[in-house]
């Protein structure tokens, strides 16, 4: 992999680490965003099918974590870097997805700016801070979410894929337990 980012110049906006969740594939958002903006910049859109290809080779399932620095964002498309952090994960999943990835290896995530890897207090930590990660998700983890697949948290079986069938909804479609204090 190390290779490939040398050969497209991405040895400075991509690096990679193992950690308990997996391989992490860090892409800086200099290289792949335009700042305060989440669509992915056309030129690099090559570079990142190109890690997309390389990560598909493997079983393994792929979370994307979208992340932000501290400073307070608010224009016409995101009010806080949540919602940034949140459209930039979710449009380089699309681009995967579109790029022959299979949806069901893919899962989204945000974390704004509440999971930093630097400090923000100085430019170089905000700069690392704003990242999308790609995981890589370790067979242990991979092994943990197959096992919870068809249930929810509260044990109930999901419906997933299976259609509802022409059964008659009532007030309590999802089989929510009654939770309230009356």
């Amino acid at each position: 992999m190390i290779v490939i980012y040398k050969k497209n110049g991405m040895q400075n906006s991509v690096t990679t680490e193992v950690d308990e969740r997996g391989l992490v594939v860090s892409l800086r958002d200099t290289l792949f965003f335009e700042t305060g903006k989440a669509e992915v910049i056309a030129a690099s859109q090559g570079k990142l099918v190109e890690i997309g290809k390389i990560l598909n080779q493997l079983d393994n399932t792929m979370r994307i974590e979208g992340h932000t620095d501290n400073v307070p964002i608010h224009n016409e498309q995101f009010s806080d870097n949540w919602q940034l952090s949140s459209a930039r994960a979710l449009n380089v999943t699309e681009l995967l997805i579109a790029n022959g990835v299979p949806p069901k290896k893919l899962s989204s995530v945000a974390y704004g700016e509440y999971r930093p890897v630097l400090d923000n207090s100085t430019e170089d930590g905000r700069a690392r801070n704003r990242r999308v990660d790609i995981i890589v998700v370790s067979n242990k983890y991979n092994k943990i979410e197959n096992n919870s697949i068809g249930t929810n948290p509260l044990g109930n079986p999901s419906l997933g894929d299976k259609p509802m069938g022409d059964k008659p909804m009532g007030d309590n479609p999802a089989n929510v337990p009654d939770i309230s204090t009356k």
